[in-house]
């Protein structure tokens, strides 16, 4: 596959679709692709929560129900938008966070 000189961008020859209209006019079409190589969480992943109470330094884990906003999230987003949660496993199948707690947060 080889290149195309579009302005000052050269563009791979792959990403570019020529159209023909109805009226024989030819129109040129780049196509970018899109699609993410992050990991992200799938719909059925499991997701385990771990607290850690500093009284009695006794770990609990439980299994939760995986909330919709959590679907498609990267393991960047994830942490972004559970701050006071710790990513220790992140997969699209499995997710584990981890936190410290109280005992009178339970």
């Amino acid at each position: 596959m080889g290149e195309i000189q579009h302005g000052d961008e050269a563009i791979a020859s792959e990403n570019l679709v020529v159209i023909n209209n109805a009226q024989g006019q030819t129109r040129n079409t780049i196509i970018m692709q899109t699609a993410s190589l992050e990991e992200k969480i799938s719909p059925n992943a499991e997701l385990i929560l771990e607290k850690k109470f500093q009284d009695c330094k006794h770990t609990v884990s439980s299994e939760a129900e995986l909330p919709p906003e959590m679907v498609n999230l990267t393991k960047a987003e994830l942490a972004e938008q559970y701050p006071d949660w710790t990513v220790k496993e992140f997969s699209k199948d499995r997710v584990v966070l981890y936190r410290l707690a109280n005992r009178a947060l339970q």
